[in-house]
């Protein structure tokens, strides 16, 4: 995404710094617009051709994504390969030969001023008089302590190393990322909250200066989209999407799964919660026994109970099937319920 982004920008600054050197050899906006768009092109070109020919098999930036991935004993190993100098001596994170130590610092963050102290400190108690620090990137404060030591410091950055390992032959092979360029994290960056300022900067300064230039109409479009970016960043646009719905909605079961669970679970007597169904829709309860009526309203004793699977004549039937009980507790229906 970086590079998509640097590229678009040298696109955008040639074409505007040719556009208005052309207007003073053409008269038409016409023929100054197509020949910014010709030299635009051309430079482009040449720059992206530069760069694809100065870094072979790939790009510095996936070497450095690799050591940082790695750690430090892999690059240790890749400097004894390309050194070929068995006077080394290596440890898990330096390499040294004679009063010189090399140390393999490549991290995702800046190397801080902490993390380059303790470095020089093993480098002066080793007796080392100068320290190379191989890191992606330093920060500068680090460089103001690093006076505080007696050891001389030097820092070699991926692009050196690179062309080091490269004229060696001891570039690992690796596989070149994909370049990840997409139209919405390209929107995404440009509508950026952070880009707030810049847009507006750009816009009050090019319409401002619009009024004192004979170039008027140039100054006040490219003022005006500026504004309008500006307020672009205001909108919902610049929050863009993310797959954080979609991503934990992975973590439930799929409805068809969670129906078939569910009827599974209903078939063995468990409700949907996994608790044993007490009492059953069609059976009131699944032991299948209830009780009969009390005597006092159909003559019953009051004693005997009705079993719904069918048991025995004495048993008193519901009020449902029409039987009539005895005052004896008998039963003096037949089976069809007469």
């Amino acid at each position: 995404m970086a590079k998509a982004i640097d590229l678009a920008t040298l696109t955008v600054a040639v074409f505007l710094f040719t556009l208005v050197w052309a207007t003073l050899l053409f008269d038409k906006w016409a023929g100054a617009i197509i020949f910014a768009a010709g030299m635009t092109a051309v430079v482009v070109f040449t720059v992206v051709y530069i760069k694809k020919r100065r870094y072979r098999p790939y790009h510095p930036d996936r070497l450095a994504a690799e050591l940082c991935v790695r750690g430090d004993e892999y690059l240790v190993d890749l400097l004894k390969k390309a050194s070929h100098n068995s006077a080394l001596e290596c440890g898990e994170d330096y390499v040294r030969l004679g009063d010189t130590m090399w140390f393999a610092a490549f991290r995702f963050v800046k190397l801080g001023p902490a993390d380059l102290c303790a470095r020089l400190r093993r480098a002066e108690k080793a007796g080392a008089i100068r320290a190379v620090i191989l890191t992606r990137a330093a920060d500068r404060r680090a460089f103001g302590v690093a006076r505080c030591f007696p050891v001389k410091l030097s820092v070699v950055r991926t692009r050196a190393l690179f062309r080091f390992l490269s004229k060696r032959r001891a570039l690992p092979a690796l596989e070149r990322f994909p370049s990840g360029f997409s139209p919405k994290a390209f929107v995404a960056a440009a509508l950026s909250r952070n880009n707030l300022k810049n847009y507006m900067f750009s816009g009050i300064v090019l319409i401002s200066v619009a009024f004192l230039t004979p170039l008027k109409i140039y100054y006040l479009v490219f003022g005006s989209l500026s504004l309008a970016m500006a307020l672009l960043t205001l909108t919902p646009l610049a929050e863009g999407k993310d797959d954080g719905d979609g991503a934990l909605k992975r973590l439930l079961p799929a409805p068809e799964e969670y129906v078939r669970e569910t009827e599974q679970n209903t078939a063995h007597g468990d409700d949907a919660n996994g608790n044993d169904n007490i009492f059953d829709d069609k059976t009131c309860g699944n032991n299948g026994v209830v009780r009969g009526n009390s005597g006092e309203e159909n003559g019953s004793d009051g004693n005997s109970h009705g079993n719904d699977n069918g048991g025995d004549g004495d048993n008193s039937r519901d009020d449902k099937d029409g039987g009539n009980d005895t005052p004896g507790g008998k039963d003096t229906t037949d089976g069809n319920g007469r």
